[in-house]
């Protein structure tokens, strides 16, 4: 299943924040020193790493926001593997 989010890159300070998932942090800001393709690769290791992503299919521009570059990250939602319980072997009577 695709979601997205939105990444805001801030040039000046060199650092993206992402604006929603558990890497949103409290005013969290994460050091990037690259171009876009650096950008893709740091997002999907992130976001893979972190169990939110299977992986990342595009990194689009949204907008300029005041100093920020705003982002639209599209991904393939990270599906938990189902567990299985295994279960006591059956012994035959004696």
């Amino acid at each position: 299943m695709r979601d997205t989010l939105v990444l805001l890159h801030d040039k000046a300070r060199n650092k993206i924040h992402f604006a929603s998932t558990s890497l949103r942090g409290n005013d969290h800001w994460i050091d990037f020193r690259g171009d876009n393709d650096d950008l893709f690769i740091l997002v999907e290791d992130l976001m893979v790493e972190n169990g939110i992503a299977n992986n990342v299919t595009s990194i689009q521009y949204l907008r300029t926001c005041g100093k920020n570059i705003e982002y639209t990250v599209t991904y393939n939602k990270m599906v938990p593997r189902p567990t299985f319980t295994l279960l006591p072997e059956a012994h035959a009577a004696d």
